[in-house]
């Protein structure tokens, strides 16, 4: 084997001691052009958000209780399924109630009736077309004694 060099370092990359590497730090977010200056923490760390409302026994129980001051909408499904109503402070002071009922699943829903390529052409045989053709004929002999007279 040689010694010449290949271009290789064959020893690992240390730091050197007496020379202290330069860290390039980061430039704050007010030399960035275009950026919203929002501070890291309050994008990385919002508050998990959950529904408000509770369980509720009638609508009367619903009208009773108080909603948030903000406008979010509070849920209050009725003990007995039946449905869930939403509440909501509107803009005028007055307040908002919707209600949401389930659907049946288990209705009839009629299938539509298919037929066999047999059973159309049973149906179109039945069918009686009438041949024009003559009729047509005298239609147009018709038409070309009212133009010959008309030219005259």
């Amino acid at each position: 084997m040689n010694n010449y060099y290949t271009g290789v370092n064959p020893m690992p990359n240390y730091t050197n001691p007496y020379f202290p590497q330069q860290v390039q730090q980061p430039k704050p977010m007010e030399q960035y052009q275009g950026f919203a200056q929002v501070p890291p923490q309050q994008v990385y760390n919002k508050p998990v958000v959950s529904l408000q409302g509770k369980l509720a026994e009638s609508l009367d129980v619903i009208k009773a209780t108080e909603v948030s001051f903000d406008g979010t909408i509070s849920y209050f499904p009725l003990t007995d399924g039946s449905a869930i109503i939403t509440k909501q402070l509107q803009p005028d002071g007055t307040t908002k109630m919707v209600t949401y009922k389930p659907t049946i699943e288990n209705e009839k829903v009629e299938m539509p009736q298919y037929i066999t390529s047999d059973e159309l052409k049973e149906a179109l045989e039945k069918i009686e077309i009438k041949d024009y053709s003559k009729e047509i004929e005298e239609l147009k002999k018709q038409i070309e004694k009212l133009k010959d007279k008309k030219e005259k």
